[in-house]
């Protein structure tokens, strides 16, 4: 999905006002940019049912280069990780269903 496709889902799924693309665009782009501003003030951002984000940092380390095998300095970064909702991840990919185990057989 496209961010276009996503703001024209805002267009056709909201009910309660008609939205033009600008005002869609807008609350796609607000709703994205507050989710950025949590992750980097807070260090998270929870949303229930949909998951968590989370700011990761990464220490400086000693790697090596895997052409020559010399070792190099790896500076400190950071990253954004997501961790799924349990009810995401059913609606997303429902679990197969469990098999039933075999009645054992009494030696005789």
């Amino acid at each position: 999905m496209t961010k276009t496709d996503f703001v024209r889902r805002i267009r056709t799924e909201t009910t309660k006002a008609s939205l033009t693309q600008e005002a869609a665009t807008e609350i796609a782009d607000l709703v994205f940019d507050t989710i950025k501003t949590a992750i980097k003030d807070e260090q998270s951002f929870r949303f229930p049912g949909f998951g968590t984000f989370n700011l990761k940092n990464r220490p400086a380390r000693t790697g090596r280069n895997p052409q020559t095998g010399k070792p190099i300095k790896i500076k400190e970064s950071h990253t954004v990780t997501f961790r799924p909702a349990t009810k995401l991840r059913e609606d997303v990919a429902p679990a197969p269903p469990k098999r039933k185990k075999a009645a054992k057989k009494k030696s005789s």
